[in-house]
């Protein structure tokens, strides 16, 4: 039976990539230090955004999105989890943001402040989601096919190399997860890990004939385990000011 598994693959042990063996690739945005693994793209799409480092207090590097608030794609990369005869199954998608609003527009905020980070997320998830729910609005599910956080207790926090990271868990009709990773940069900027947790046509998430669920989570959690965020003096500045 090893021989098999070696020879054909197994739907009970799929692919994952081996993201110990890759090389961390390192982005200054500002300062603020990102490094992660730099783990090689395998899903069959093409991805456009690669790492490099960014003035993350100059407009023309982000494109604006509503209510002057603006994105910069950070980092790109899917991976195909295959099994009997290199049958695709699913994969897990990472797209990484970094997100900002602009200090003119948002003298107030300061992200350090987790009741700020809270309500701005709040508010991505209601304007990511809630057009898959009936009556859902701000604050509410409405018909709750698609769950998603809609008030502070709905998140989770998780620390990875001394960075607490504030989660948000996505699930439509009890598919196939979408998991948010949201850690402050500066007063005015954080950072959007998405991982979104895929079946392939013709297959079930959760189904017991394939480990779908446990190789896309042990990728999300070896991935974060080896991203690395390094604030600036002056975001640890914004940081300090935000606990007094």
């Amino acid at each position: 039976m090893n021989i098999l598994k070696s020879l054909f693959g197994s739907d009970s042990d799929l692919s994952r990539p081996d993201i110990k063996r890759f090389r961390d690739v390192v982005v200054d945005l500002s300062s603020n230090i990102l490094a992660m693994p730099d783990v090689k793209h395998t899903a069959m799409y093409p991805i456009s955004a690669f790492p490099e480092d960014s003035d993350i207090y100059n407009l023309r590097n982000f494109y604006e999105s509503e209510g002057n608030v603006y994105a910069l794609r950070v980092y790109e990369r899917g991976w195909s989890h295959k099994g009997y005869r290199a049958s695709s199954i699913g994969s897990t998608v990472l797209t990484i943001t970094l997100m900002h609003f602009p200090e003119q527009f948002h003298p107030e905020l300061n992200f350090f402040d987790q009741s700020d980070l809270e309500i701005s997320i709040l508010k991505l998830c209601n304007e990511f989601w809630a057009c898959n729910n009936t009556g859902a609005k701000l604050g509410s599910l409405g018909s709750a096919d698609h769950v998603y956080p809609v008030k502070s207790e709905d998140f989770q926090y998780k620390e990875f190399n001394s960075t607490r990271w504030l989660v948000a868990k996505s699930e439509y009709h009890h598919e196939e997860p979408e998991y948010l990773f949201v850690a402050p940069v500066s007063k005015n900027h954080y950072l959007l890990v998405d991982f979104s947790l895929q079946r392939h046509s013709g297959y079930n998430y959760y189904s017991p004939e394939h480990n779908l669920e446990e190789v896309t989570h042990q990728t999300m959690n070896d991935f974060m385990d080896r991203c690395v965020l390094r604030l600036s003096q002056k975001s640890l500045r914004d940081k300090a000011e935000a606990e007094v």
